[in-house]
């Protein structure tokens, strides 16, 4: 059994785009040792349909190792779009954001 912690990390954006790539979510650590990813996109989806498609996905609770997993495609993400947007940015972010842009 660990602690129970609330993470909350962003994503910025140097110009704005449209969708919005600024993004906000949360990461709550379970005390069985699990983790949940919960965040909303504006005008894509609610944290209610977020949660219910992580069910649907097997992936309402991560292991460490998944949590791990999605933080390192995070990190590959800002690499990716350091100097602009690129397909595999883009790539990136529809596997973690499930938004297309």
């Amino acid at each position: 059994v660990h602690p129970a912690f609330v993470y909350e990390l962003s994503l910025g954006q140097k110009e704005r785009s449209d969708p919005a790539l600024e993004h906000v979510w949360t990461i709550v650590a379970q005390p069985d040792g699990t983790y949940m990813w919960l965040q909303s996109y504006i005008q894509q989806y609610t944290l209610q349909k977020w949660m219910k498609e992580t069910l649907r996905r097997g992936e309402q609770y991560l292991t460490y190792e998944q949590l791990v997993a999605k933080l390192d495609k995070y990190q590959e993400l800002r690499a990716a779009a350091a100097t602009g947007w690129t397909a595999r940015a883009n790539t990136l972010y529809k596997e973690l954001f499930w938004v297309d842009v």
